[in-house]
This record gives structure tokens, C-alpha cells and sequence, in this order.
């Protein structure tokens, strides 16, 4: 897929708090033109930060390298809004269970 054809990036992620040593894990889904292109597997992290692994996932897999030497180190919104001109819709649900982590 080119980058040129994204139109929409939609980013699907869930939160499990471990309350015996009070961490945070997620895992996500990536979405690309409403197809599943990856699912991050459950991870460390709280926060946005399953956007920033998000991010790191689509500079290595999805887009071009022209396009990476240009955004650098910008933030997935950013590259979305300004650079690529696509839709970025991004949720997350807290609370969960950590098997419903590990199911995805």
C-alpha cells in the first residue's frame, strides 16, 4: 500500500492496571483504510504510549521511507494531519480484564 492511498488510520486499544505492582499494560489493533494491518501484542505501557508503538509500527511496515525521513520524530497525529492529510481516530478502553489483553 502506498502511503498517498491512507485515508483513514484507526487505532483500537486496551488498558489492563495490575494492581499488585501498579503497572499498566495495553494491546492494540491498527487499522488501515478499515483493515487490520497489525495488533500489538500485550506490552508495558500507559497512557498514549500505544500510540507512540502504533507510530513506530507503520514508520517500519507501512510507510514509505521518503515519508519517514520526513516526519522524524513527529507524533502519529501529526503525521496524520499535516503530512499525509488522513483521518486518525484513536480509543482506548480502560479498565479491562488482562485476558481480554492477551485474546487479542
Amino acid at each position: 500500500m502506498k502511503t498517498k492511498d491512507i485515508k483513514r488510520i484507526e487505532l483500537f486499544a486496551r488498558e489492563w492496571y495490575d494492581k499488585t505492582y501498579g503497572n499498566s499494560y495495553f494491546a492494540c489493533e491498527i487499522y488501515v483504510n478499515d483493515e487490520l494491518v497489525h495488533t500489538l501484542p500485550f506490552q508495558y505501557g500507559y497512557g498514549n504510549h500505544y500510540e507512540d508503538m502504533a507510530n513506530k509500527w507503520l514508520k517500519a511496515n507501512v510507510f514509505s521511507k521518503q515519508l519517514v525521513k520526513k516526519i522524524d520524530y513527529r507524533g502519529l497525529y501529526t503525521t496524520c494531519s499535516e503530512i499525509i492529510g488522513c483521518k486518525l481516530v484513536s480509543r482506548k478502553i480502560e479498565n479491562c480484564l488482562q485476558r481480554e489483553l492477551k485474546a487479542m
